[in-house]
């Protein structure tokens, strides 16, 4: 699950980023409401100012550039896609149900949802505050008028992206989960990023600065006790719920 996707046992005993401890301003105190441990520590969070570059400066020709190619892929969006990406606004883990199958729903695999939300309320926290210390303007934000017709708008800064970040992350969690479908979830989590130039809320760099961070909070996961824990009973759990269901046995009469 790191830039290689490399299965979780392996990154147990090699790192592929060297991570280090975050600058003050994203020291994050995570506390579950059960007291279960964080998935993210001092020593296992990665130091995303050292780890993503600085978006290009304002005017300059890279971000100009950047912009305009944001705006020939927005221009070019099918009502498909507008539509789809209006659907995953608020990205989570069913939303790559099409890639795995119908019996991945919600109420289903409570163990396993209990681990992404926990994983989604750690990194939610980490990306806005990645955000807030880029702070590159939304599409929208420079351009109002080309821009207009955006999927929505935000106010935190588009660099990283969300959805890249989130999409790339869950995608390799559900990769290990389910190797017969690593190819099509794999897909999936890089089109929950591309939607959103598509949709005209960030550019082609913001989405491949989430993918980036992305497979940093991953291959952090995979050195983290409690969430190897978690993420077992989860595999376990879902591995009896994808099974296939024998048919019941006739009612004599």
């Amino acid at each position: 699950m790191n830039a290689t996707i490399m299965p979780l046992g392996k990154l147990r005993k090699a790192a592929a980023i060297a991570l280090l401890l975050l600058p003050a301003q994203f020291v994050l105190v995570f506390a579950a409401p059960d007291k279960k441990a964080a998935y993210f520590s001092d020593a296992t969070t990665p130091n995303i100012v050292a780890l993503l570059p600085m978006p290009p400066d304002a005017g300059t020709q890279e971000e100009q550039a950047d912009r305009e190619s944001s705006f020939a892929v927005y221009s070019a969006r099918t009502p498909e896609q507008t539509t789809k990406g209006k659907a995953q606004d608020k990205l989570n883990m069913f939303h790559f149900s099409p890639s795995i199958g119908p019996a991945f729903k919600k109420g289903a695999i409570p163990k396993t949802e209990a681990l992404f939300a926990q994983v989604d309320r750690e990194v939610q926290a980490m990306i806005t505050n990645a955000k807030k210390y880029y702070q590159r303007p939304y599409p929208a934000q420079v351009d109002s008028e080309r821009f207009k017709d955006a999927i929505a708008k935000g106010d935190t800064g588009s660099y990283p992206s969300r959805n890249s970040t989130l999409g790339t992350l869950y995608a390799l969690l559900l990769a290990e989960f389910f190797p017969d479908q690593r190819a099509a979830i794999l897909e999936q989590g890089r089109e929950a990023g591309w939607l959103r130039v598509q949709g005209g809320v960030v550019t082609p760099l913001d989405v491949y600065a989430g993918r980036v961070l992305g497979r940093s909070l991953a291959s952090s996961l995979a050195r983290n006790p409690q969430f190897l824990i978690d993420f077992e009973e989860a595999r376990a759990e879902l591995a009896a719920a994808m099974a296939p269901k024998a048919d019941a046995p006739a009612v004599k009469k």
